[in-house]
C-alpha cells in the first residue's frame, strides 16, 4: 500500500491511499507532510546535522495527482542549515515546508544524586475528603 509512486527526480504520483476524509480528490496532509520530510531529508545531507524543526504552510488542498517537490537550501552554515520544500501540481504551489538542521550537541554526563529518604512534601497532610468544603466560590444570592 504505497502512498506515492516515484515517477522521476522530485516527481511523485499520489495513490488513492492519500485521500483525505472530506474530498476524494484531495489528499490528507499527513502523507503530504511525510513526502515533504522525505525530500527534505534527502536534500544536502551533512554528517552531524539533524532535522530539528519543521513548519508546513498549506495554501490549498493538495490534489490526488502527480506532484512535483522542489527543495532548496536557504542557509548552509557550519552548525545549521535552513531548508525548504514545496509541493506543486499543474503549475500551482499547494504547500511549503521549511526545516532547520542543527548540529548534534555533545553533553557531559551528569553525576546522579541520591534519592532523599523522605519524599513527602513539607506541610502536606493526606487528603481526607476535604475537597469541596472550601472552594472560595460563594453561592449566588437568593432572589
Amino acid at each position: 500500500m504505497a502512498m506515492y509512486t516515484r515517477v522521476g527526480e522530485g516527481r511523485y504520483r499520489a495513490s488513492e491511499h492519500t485521500q483525505g476524509p472530506w474530498d476524494p480528490g484531495s489528499q490528507h496532509m499527513g502523507p503530504v507532510t511525510a513526502l515533504l520530510v522525505h525530500e527534505l531529508a534527502r536534500t544536502a545531507p551533512r554528517p552531524g546535522l539533524h532535522l530539528s524543526r519543521l513548519v508546513v504552510d498549506v495554501f490549498a488542498p493538495v490534489p490526488v495527482a502527480e506532484l512535483r517537490v522542489e527543495t532548496d537550501v536557504a542557509r548552509d552554515g557550519k552548525r545549521v542549515q535552513c531548508l525548504s520544500a514545496s509541493v506543486h501540481s499543474g503549475g500551482r504551489e499547494f504547500a511549503r515546508a521549511s526545516a532547520w538542521r542543527i548540529r548534534e550537541a555533545g553533553s557531559r554526563p551528569r553525576r546522579s544524586r541520591p534519592v532523599p529518604r523522605n519524599t513527602r512534601a513539607r506541610g502536606w497532610a493526606r487528603a481526607s475528603g476535604t475537597a469541596g468544603r472550601s472552594t472560595g466560590v460563594s453561592s449566588p444570592a437568593a432572589p
